[in-house]
């Protein structure tokens, strides 16, 4: 699919840090705040977890769990062992848990267990700025997000209600992370907010397509392969281009 359109397809699979993106992409989306979007994270993880249990939700236990826990080894073995990756899995692995065995799981405990452990087991994760940002933007959106939806609920009209998700998630994850943004890279993407708005609705499908379409590669002949990309290739340009537009836009990044 390209370098362009190709690596951003594989970025959503295997993370950023397992391909080689040209520079400009991976500055384009810095400055739009969308940086998460290339980073294997919990979203990603999320997508491909969703998308297996709401098949599998008729299944027995007994059918339906090993499926789920298949689908977790093999997003840790795609996206390789990188501090949000296990992150997202330790926590993915204990909520399921829980669920499957019919009780309700408390986020901040299983946040705070996984961040523990991964300590416990490698204490040089924490010097890791991937570490920092997902466990701190994971905190955000166990700690925050639900009081921000819940004011953008009383402040907006009855007919824009349904927006107070779409909003408090993105900025609980912001606020979280902003100080992080100003200590590592000395900046703030001015528009991230408007931007993970607008890229949201393409960004999840386009996600999952992108690890059906990894799973379907190896088993297609070659002559087949370019029918069935296009229509993710396309999807991918059209965020891209979103992604480009938006870190053109006056004053994007605001520098310390």
């Amino acid at each position: 699919a390209g370098p362009r359109r190709g690596g951003f397809l594989a970025a959503l699979v295997l993370g950023s840090a397992q391909v080689q993106l040209p520079d400009d992409m991976r500055q384009t989306f810095r400055v739009a705040g969308l940086s998460h979007a290339l980073a294997a994270s919990g979203f990603h993880l999320s997508v491909l977890l969703g998308s297996v249990l709401l098949l599998a939700r008729r299944w027995p236990r007994w059918l339906r769990v090993p499926l789920a826990g298949l689908a977790l080894v093999l997003f840790l073995c795609l996206a390789g062992a990188q501090p949000s990756v296990v992150r997202a899995v330790l926590m993915a692995v204990i909520a399921l848990m829980i669920r499957e065995s019919g009780h309700r799981s408390r986020p901040v405990g299983v946040l705070v267990l996984s961040l523990s452990g991964m300590l416990l087991f490698r204490p040089a994760w924490a010097l890791s700025i991937g570490f920092q940002l997902s466990a701190a933007a994971t905190a955000g959106l166990i700690l925050t997000a639900p009081r921000l939806e819940r004011a953008a609920q009383h402040c907006l009209p009855d007919r824009c209600r349904g927006w107070a998700s779409a909003l408090s998630i993105p900025l609980a994850a912001i606020l979280w992370t902003l100080p992080l943004q100003l200590l590592h890279f000395g900046a703030m993407p001015l528009y991230a907010l408007p931007a993970n708005l607008l890229v949201a609705p393409l960004l999840a499908p386009l996600t999952l397509l992108a690890m059906l379409a990894a799973l379907l590669v190896p088993l297609l002949p070659p002559e087949g392969l370019p029918l069935v990309l296009w229509p993710v290739q396309q999807l991918a340009g059209l965020l891209i281009a979103l992604a480009t537009w938006i870190s053109h836009w006056p004053g994007a990044q605001l520098f310390t």
